[in-house]
C-alpha cells in the first residue's frame, strides 16, 4: 500500500498544484521492437519570464505552430504568485517562443496544469487550477476557465470555480456548438470532505456552469476525475477517475456521462494487478466508438529490484474498452526499467490505428529512467520504444501525451530536463522541453 501511494504522490505532486482510426485486432502483446526515431528539441525552457516546466502536451494550429502551458516554478512557494504559469507559442519556421499570457494569480487564475484547446473561432481555451474571482489569494485552490484571444493575445476569464467544485486539471473539449466540457477533481463531497470533483459544461456565449455530474464520497465513484474527457458522436461524454468507494479494492473507473439525460454509467471498474491500476490520463476514441487510454500502475509483476517503488502492482498497461461490451483487454503492459513505466497521459492515434504515448519513468538514464515515447502497432500490438531520454539537454519525464501531424511527426513536452535554466525549481532539475520525434 505504501509504495502505491508514493507513486501516486510522485504523480499528484505535480497534479495538484478526439482522435479516430481503426481498432487494434486481437492478439497477444508482443516483445518491444527496436526504434528507428531521432528526437528534436524544439525550445528548452529557461525557467524565467519564457515559464518553466510543461505537465502537460501541445496543440498544433493550421500554419503548424504549438501552443501549451507551462505550470511554473515555485509551487511550494505560491501564496506571492510568482512563476504562476504560462500560455506559449512555439513558431513553426523558427521554433522561437512566444509567451501568450502569463498568470498572475487571483482573479487572474494560476498554474494550468492542463494544456489548451484550439477552438473554432482560433481562440485558445484552457484551465488552472488556483486562483480565480471568489478566491481570497493565489493560494486558494479555485481554479478558472479561460480563453486566449488569436488576434490580440489577451486573456478573458470565462468562468471561476468555487471550493464546492474546484480545481480543473484535465483540460477542456469543445462541441460542435461551441459548449465546453470538462472536469474538477475535487470539490461536491458531502459533509466538506475532500475529493469527489464534478463533470462540468460552461454554454457557448454566455458561459454559464451547469454541472452535468457531482462525483459523491462512498456513492457512485469517489471521484478525483483526471484527464480530459472525450466525446462520442452522439454527444456522450467519456472519462476517468483515480479511485472508488473508498474500499482499498477498487483503483479507478471508466464513466460515461449520457447526453439527454446526464445519467453517469459506470463501463470499466480498475480492480489493480493484471488489469490495470490508476487512470491518471484522459480518453481517445475511434470511429468505432470504442475507447483507450493507460493507468499509471498495474499490470502485473514488474522488476521491482530495477524499479524502486514499484512491486507487484505493476509498472502501468495500455488498455482499450468495447464500445459494444464495455470488455477491456489490456493491449500492453509495461515491464519497468528500459522497457518504460509509468504512463501519465492519454494516447495518441494515427489514420492506421497505430498508438502513441510516453512513459514518465524507465527508459534510459539514472537508475528510475527518464522516460520514453512508445509506439503500439494495430493489429500485432507489437511494442516500439521509439525514444529513450537521458535526462539532460534531451528533457525528462515526459507527462502529456503526443501530437501527431500529417507527417507522422510526434510532438510532445517534458517536464523536466533541458539547459540553461535560470533558476533553482522546486520540481526537479531542468526546466522542461518542447520535442519533436522524427521516424526515420
Amino acid at each position: 500500500m505504501y509504495r502505491k501511494l508514493c507513486r501516486l504522490c510522485l504523480s499528484g505532486l505535480f497534479a495538484t498544484f478526439a482522435a479516430s482510426g481503426p481498432t487494434l485486432a486481437a492478439g497477444q502483446p508482443t516483445a518491444p521492437a527496436a526504434s528507428n526515431a531521432r528526437e528534436i528539441v524544439l525550445y528548452r525552457f529557461k525557467g524565467g519570464a519564457d515559464g518553466a516546466h510543461p505537465q502537460r502536451g501541445v496543440v498544433m494550429d493550421r500554419a503548424g505552430n504549438l501552443y501549451g502551458t507551462t505550470l511554473g516554478t515555485n509551487l511550494k512557494r505560491f501564496v506571492d504568485c510568482r512563476d504562476c504559469g504560462t500560455v506559449f507559442e512555439i513558431s513553426a519556421h523558427t521554433h522561437a517562443e512566444t509567451v501568450l499570457h502569463a498568470f498572475s494569480g487571483a482573479p487572474d487564475g494560476a498554474y494550468p496544469a492542463a494544456s489548451v484547446t484550439i477552438g473554432k473561432s482560433g481562440d485558445l481555451y484552457g484551465t488552472t487550477q488556483y486562483g480565480g474571482n471568489g478566491c481570497t489569494d493565489s493560494a486558494s485552490r479555485c481554479g478558472t476557465v479561460f480563453e486566449i484571444s488569436a488576434e490580440t493575445h489577451t486573456e478573458s476569464v470565462l468562468h471561476s470555480f468555487l471550493a464546492n467544485a474546484a480545481s480543473p486539471d484535465g483540460g477542456l473539449i469543445e462541441d460542435s456548438a461551441g459548449n465546453l466540457f470538462g472536469t474538477t477533481s475535487t470539490g461536491s463531497c458531502p459533509q466538506g470532505h475532500y475529493g469527489c470533483g464534478t463533470v462540468f459544461e460552461l454554454t457557448s456565449g454566455t458561459h454559464d456552469e451547469i454541472v452535468l455530474h457531482k462525483f459523491s464520497r462512498g456513492g457512485d465513484v469517489d471521484g478525483f476525475p483526471k484527464g480530459r474527457l472525450v466525446m462520442d458522436r452522439s454527444g456522450n461524454l467519456y472519462g476517468t477517475t483515480w479511485t472508488s468507494n473508498m474500499t482499498g479494492h477498487v483503483t479507478g473507473n471508466l464513466f460515461e456521462i449520457e447526453a439527454r439525460t446526464h445519467k453517469m454509467k459506470i463501463l470499466h471498474t480498475f480492480l489493480g494487478g493484471k488489469d490495470g491500476d490508476t487512470p491518471n490520463g484522459g480518453l481517445i476514441i475511434d470511429r468505432h466508438g470504442n475507447l483507450f487510454g493507460t493507468t499509471q500502475s498495474g499490470g502485473g509483476f514488474c522488476f521491482a529490484n530495477s524499479s524502486p517503488g514499484i512491486d507487484g502492482d505493476g509498472c502501468g498497461t495500455v488498455f482499450e474498452i468495447s464500445a459494444k461490451t464495455h470488455k477491456e483487454t489490456i493491449l500492453y503492459r509495461f515491464k519497468g526499467v528500459s522497457d518504460g513505466m509509468d504512463p501519465r497521459s492519454s494516447l495518441a492515434m494515427d489514420s492506421a490505428g497505430n498508438l502513441y504515448g510516453t512513459t514518465a519513468m524507465g527508459g534510459a538514464g539514472s537508475r528510475y529512467g527518464e522516460g520514453t515515447v512508445f509506439e503500439i502497432a494495430a493489429g500485432t500490438r507489437k511494442k516500439t520504444t521509439l525514444y529513450k531520454f537521458k535526462g539532460g539537454g534531451d528533457g525528462d519525464m515526459p507527462e502529456g501525451a503526443l501530437l501527431i501531424d500529417g507527417a507522422g511527426h510526434l510532438y510532445g513536452t517534458t517536464f523536466r530536463g533541458g539547459t540553461g535554466c535560470q533558476q533553482r525549481s522546486d520540481l526537479g532539475p531542468g526546466c522542461g522541453t518542447v520535442f519533436e520525434i522524427v521516424r526515420k
